[in-house]
């Protein structure tokens, strides 16, 4: 059996369900190995067991502060496609989100630099008829087909021949 997604109208389908590109987990990544292994060389070197402790608390403070929350908010942020709108979610303790039907979208731009263009990704920017104006969505995996696929939703939308 399938699961059900509470946050789709009965009947609408999802295209895309992405978090952010996995490139925003580089730099925590290397500091988690590069915090553990002087971690564990200071700790191996000093003899007092209150420097010990002191080191492993300054260890623990770093990788909650710069490995685990950053892992966390790339976690809880999603960008997913449907056939209806764009929903975006994002927060660790206190969530927020945003829905922006296709009907709504006005125009759909991509921007990524040099880095971003061999690592598969960029920035979507989604500029809508309502109130908030424009959605800025960085690190979009596969951007140039999201792109495309949005394009494809809306001129179908318009079309009024359904999804495809």
């Amino acid at each position: 059996m399938a699961k059900v997604d509470k946050r789709l109208a009965p009947g609408e389908r999802v295209y895309h369900e992405l978090h952010p590109h996995w490139q925003a987990l580089v730099l925590p990544v290397a500091l988690l190995v590069v915090s553990v292994g002087v971690a564990g060389f200071l700790a191996a070197t000093v003899s007092e067991a209150w420097m010990r402790i002191a080191i492993a608390v300054l260890c623990l403070v770093v990788l909650v502060l710069w490995v685990l929350r950053p892992f966390l908010r790339w976690y809880t942020t999603t960008f997913t496609l449907t056939d209806r709108r764009v929903l975006i979610r994002h927060g660790i303790v206190t969530r927020s989100g945003r829905d922006i039907p296709l009907a709504r979208i006005t125009d759909v731009a991509f921007k990524h630099t040099l880095w971003q263009r061999m690592m598969g990704c960029g920035t979507l920017i989604l500029e809508s008829a309502g109130e908030q104006g424009q959605a800025l969505l960085t690190n979009v995996p596969s951007i140039e087909t999201v792109h495309r696929d949005i394009y494809a939703l809306i001129d179908q939308d318009a079309a009024g021949s359904g999804p495809p």
